[in-house]
């Protein structure tokens, strides 16, 4: 499918299941307008359902990949397509009223694909992706070649100031409290994807997140970055740290993993939702 992996995104009080929301109820919406709103685009249950068939068939296999033209991406002349004229299936970011597509794209393994391999079909997928309303994106240095291609994508199909990036960050350093190796990581994620700033920061799988997210705060103060949050693919493990984030973090997202296979969630995190608890910010 279209997205990489099967994911669950908590915006406050909005939740994502594979990039697509299930529930949006929400009863307070701060004021305020982002600096530079993205431009509104979704995609509608024909194009989802397009673009699922589209993502399987690019990431079942490596031969798939294997048996297309090797080379480096290939540059697309003509500039992007415009949102077809269908029905658009956006959610708001309620802190800031933001509306952002429901259906985001993953990257994992199946972006990862080194520069002397195949790129076109992927490279293709991004582009179908975009022609037919998709914009989020989700990105991590963890996964190996997956930042530098959707760069790469990027800038070959004139899309690096549209999509909204949702990016991660994995730091320790050297000793406790040294922010180095963070610093050095936004900078790299920034060059690779040709960005002055990022949509989305989160901590990765929770790690240092005690020091990371005061540093994703001033990062977002600083402009650097418009939203910050957290992520954790195993919610039985870290479901008690992850609701403690979603109470008490003042995060704008929270991701966790989340699908048919995968429903742990409904137990912990949708039952506190549908009982009436509120997050703190």
């Amino acid at each position: 499918m279209v997205i990489a992996y099967q994911a669950f995104s908590y915006l406050k009080n909005q939740f994502y299941a594979g990039g697509i929301v299930i529930n949006s109820q929400h009863s307070d919406q701060p004021s305020g307008q982002p600096s530079d709103q993205l431009p509104e685009r979704s995609l509608s249950r024909r194009t989802t359902l397009r673009l699922m068939g589209l993502g399987a068939a690019s990431a079942m296999m490596p031969s798939v990949l294997n048996g297309c033209s090797a080379g480096q991406a290939q540059a697309q002349p003509s500039p992007p397509m415009p949102p077809p004229p269908s029905e658009r299936l956006t959610k708001e970011i309620p802190r800031t009223q933001e509306r952002v597509p429901a259906i985001g794209m993953g990257t994992f393994l199946t972006f990862d694909v080194l520069e002397n391999q195949p790129r076109a079909p992927i490279q293709q997928v991004m582009r179908h992706f975009w022609e037919n309303g998709g914009q989020l994106v989700d990105v991590s240095p963890l996964y190996g070649r997956s930042e530098v291609n959707v760069g790469e994508f990027a800038r070959a199909l004139g899309l690096t100031n549209n999509l909204f990036i949702a990016n991660k960050i994995w730091a320790t350093g050297e000793y406790l409290g040294d922010r180095s190796q963070a610093q050095q990581q936004f900078e790299q994620s920034l060059q690779r994807l040709s960005r002055d700033r990022l949509d989305l920061l989160q901590v990765h799988s929770l790690v240092n997140v005690e020091m990371m997210v005061p540093l994703l705060r001033e990062w977002k103060q600083e402009g650097k970055i418009r939203y910050i949050g957290v992520t954790h693919h195993d919610l039985p493990l870290y479901a008690a740290p992850i609701e403690r984030w979603i109470e008490n973090g003042d995060l704008d997202f929270v991701q966790i993993r989340y699908s048919i296979f995968e429903r742990g969630v409904e137990e912990r995190i949708c039952l506190r939702r549908r009982n009436g608890a509120q997050p703190s910010w």
